[in-house]
């Protein structure tokens, strides 16, 4: 019997997360969007510092090999854009197919449980 280790888990649930965000050119454009929103609005409340290769809006990175950097990014990547993924996944819930609502909901479950 071989147990997964809560690393494993976490990075199945990580690539879950992107893949499903990142499925087609719609949802991607929805990310961008949002996320270009919430960098507005944070300028706007001057929450959030301008200047020269600041605030680029980026997307969510894949974690496409074994090395801890790679995994790293995609970690740095889920952080810096949790809203607009969260906003992403929101909108698949309510819109997507049966399939896609089942897995989003999932997803939502997993970037906001505790374990």
């Amino acid at each position: 019997m071989c147990l997964k280790s809560p690393v494993h888990n976490f990075f199945t649930k990580l690539t879950f997360i992107v893949n499903l965000v990142n499925a087609s050119s719609k949802r991607h454009d929805q990310l961008r969007d949002a996320q270009a929103s919430i960098i507005d609005d944070l300028i706007a409340n001057n929450e959030l510092e301008t200047g020269s290769g600041l605030n680029q809006i980026g997307t969510l990175q894949r974690v496409s090999d074994t090395r801890w950097s790679s995994h790293m990014a995609s970690i740095r990547s889920i952080l810096k854009m949790y809203d607009a993924t969260y906003s992403v996944l929101q909108s698949i819930t309510k819109e997507g197919n049966y399939s896609q609502r089942g897995d989003a909901h999932a997803a939502c479950d997993a970037m906001t449980s505790h374990e």
